[in-house]
């Protein structure tokens, strides 16, 4: 007797309503995407202030009918490549034009998920082939740490999903040795925001001197396209016309660190809380969160020396751990976990964000790659201060947000709730990396999970990167296989 025939008529479901609920309980996450977007999609579409239209689309529009793109008014402080990319979308009603920007950006955001989650190591989530909790646990600890700042981005309509897909696609081309179109990837979000030429000197420190020379080819040379569009009034390059205004300004003795076209809460870099503690204080106007600058503030050139000499700090001693934690694998002759170029990844996707002249929340979108990754290491190894830090970088990333209040979601920005986000992340990379020194590597979990890191397909036939699958026995297989020998699970389970 089916369970159907079984209940009383009055609870009897069709079965179109039975197999819509087997969905939900195979689909959660997916379900979960849906309610989140559905949620977010109507006041994308009917917000009456979008920096879509009011920035990027009204630069778009100066750089094709004339006029100055840098209008000081218009807020847009970009370099002119993407002002140039917008311009399609000037001759789309408004209402079109925002359902296009919005499907680019659900399918950015769909894409810097899945690659930072396959390059991690993660399992099947959904179906009948799902994997353990473990698995959802480290799902929600990675989305809990970053999943937020993505959202703003989708919000607040700007282009930094765009950007972290390019930075994503990069790393995801780079760890299948395919670096010429890595390079191409990071070429194009460089010339979006400036902070991705970080990427530079570690290719350089990798000895991918050909990627790194095109990487920064390919940022110079498309922000010379709007030129061929007009050329500013004034002659010259549109390039040439951000670094006067917005670069050059940087160097000012009177420029303080951190200032950048918004309001200072919102500049989440060191340079933007640095500038907020050592220059500014908060209270309180009735409802009115202000910033108000110390009456007797320190000068803007103490600033910078405190700034600059901490960033310095901080990029020398993550420079230091990583040269001489290569040095000693390659004393050692252990072979590279593939989860460690992961982190290294990782450490320079933090470092950009940490080190930006301007960082806002939707520039944090790029957390989900070290968020799952250390999110795995946490939940697998038996490691307190990993999980005590993720368990930080979870709290520190719902302090801003609206569910506890305005006043608390104010100060904690002027706090730098991001900031300490990205730091604590950044702490647990390099603490990761620093671990698997050890003979015994600290990332050892299941081998599955290092084919699926490598993009490989499994001992029966190995995938190659970016290629056809290879017989057993191959090269290529020998060359996986030594490394997975290198990996031990602890039991018969994933560790």
């Amino acid at each position: 007797m089916s369970i159907t025939s079984a209940l009383p008529q009055f609870l009897e479901l069709p079965p179109s309503r039975w197999r819509f609920l087997a969905w939900v309980r195979l689909h959660p996450w997916t379900l979960l995407a849906i309610v989140i977007l559905l949620f977010h999609a109507v006041p994308f579409l009917l917000k009456h202030h979008s920096e879509w239209d009011e920035v990027y689309l009204r630069a778009a529009g100066r750089l094709l009918n004339g006029g100055d793109v840098y209008r000081f008014e218009d807020g847009y402080s970009y370099p002119p490549f993407m002002a140039w990319l917008a311009i399609p979308f000037t001759v789309l009603p408004t209402t079109v034009s925002r359902m296009v920007w919005f499907g680019i950006n659900l399918i950015c955001l769909i894409g810097i998920w899945r690659m930072a989650w396959r390059m991690t190591g993660g399992g099947t989530l959904e179906g009948i082939h799902a994997t353990s909790i473990k698995e959802h646990l480290v799902c929600f600890i990675g989305v809990a740490c970053s999943a937020r700042y993505a959202l703003n981005g989708i919000a607040h309509h700007q282009t930094d999903l765009v950007i972290g897909a390019l930075l994503l696609g990069g790393c995801w081309l780079m760890l299948r040795n395919r670096n010429l179109s890595a390079a191409s990837c990071f070429g194009l979000a460089a010339a979006m925001k400036c902070t991705a030429l970080l990427w530079i000197p570690y290719l350089l420190w990798r000895r991918k001197w050909i990627a790194a020379s095109w990487l920064l080819v390919v940022a110079v040379g498309v922000n010379l396209l709007p030129n061929l569009v007009r050329a500013p009034d004034r002659g010259g390059l549109w390039l040439g016309e951000w670094l006067t205004r917005y670069i050059r300004p940087l160097a000012a003795a009177d420029h303080y660190p951190g200032h950048w076209g918004s309001w200072i809460i919102y500049n989440q870099s060191i340079s933007g809380a640095a500038n907020r503690w050592l220059t500014t204080g908060w209270s309180w106007r009735g409802s009115d969160f202000q910033v108000l600058l110390r009456p007797q503030a320190i000068s803007p050139q103490a600033v910078k020396m405190i700034v600059y000499g901490g960033e310095a700090v901080l990029l020398a001693a993550v420079t230091v751990m990583l040269v001489r934690r290569r040095a000693l694998m390659k004393g050692q002759k252990t072979p590279e976990p593939p989860q460690a170029e992961v982190l290294e990844y990782s450490l320079v996707l933090l470092l950009m964000i940490l080190l930006s002249p301007m960082s806002s929340k939707p520039h944090f979108s790029t957390l989900v790659l070290p968020a799952f990754a250390l999110a795995r290491l946490a939940v697998y190894q038996d490691d307190r201060i990993l999980r005590c830090l993720m368990g930080l970088a979870m709290v520190l990333a719902t302090l801003s947000l609206p569910i506890w209040g305005g006043r608390l979601e104010f100060i904690a920005l002027w706090c730098g709730s991001e900031t300490w986000n990205a730091l604590a992340l950044l702490l647990g990379c390099s603490y990761s990396l620093r671990r698997s020194i050890h003979p015994r590597p600290y990332f050892a979990q299941t081998k599955d999970q290092v084919w699926r890191i490598r993009g490989l397909s499994g001992p029966g036939g190995l995938a190659s990167r970016g290629g056809p699958l290879a017989p057993p026995g191959s090269d290529l297989e020998t060359e996986t296989l030594e490394l997975v020998c290198q990996v031990e699970p602890k039991d018969s389970g994933p560790m």
